[in-house]
């Protein structure tokens, strides 16, 4: 994948900063939290209509849950997108970090490491 992303930077003459990256990386996340949910309090449904699955109650765990998962089912393709689109450019901070994907898979997993010792210890 780096590979592909760096052939099509070359081929574009593309050089952002980590700033801009950064800033595109936001940007898409905020696109991706709403096509996922948003506002779990709002409705992103398409269609509103009382259901014989749809759990009843203003906001309750079992409604948001709900809620969630539909949302989710019912983007999977624009979630699927907006996340490649992360992808995308988070190739190109490691692109212009100048690391290899064998460094990326290393820090990797020291910080997997990290968050399986938090978990243990109920970070």
């Amino acid at each position: 994948m780096m590979e592909i992303q760096r052939e099509f930077q070359d081929s574009t003459g593309l050089k952002p900063s980590v700033q801009e990256l950064a800033s595109a990386i936001m940007t898409e996340g905020g696109e991706l939290w709403s096509i996922s949910g948003g506002k779990w309090w709002k409705n992103y449904l398409k269609d509103d209509s009382p259901t014989p699955n749809k759990p009843r109650g203003a906001l309750s765990l079992k409604v948001k849950k709900w809620y969630l998962d539909t949302v989710e089912d019912e983007n999977f393709n624009k979630i699927l997108e907006e996340s490649i689109d992360i992808l995308h450019f988070l190739l190109c901070v490691w692109i212009k970090l100048d690391v290899t994907p064998q460094h990326i898979f290393k820090e990797y997993c020291k910080k997997m490491d990290v968050n399986k010792t938090r978990q243990e210890n109920n970070y």
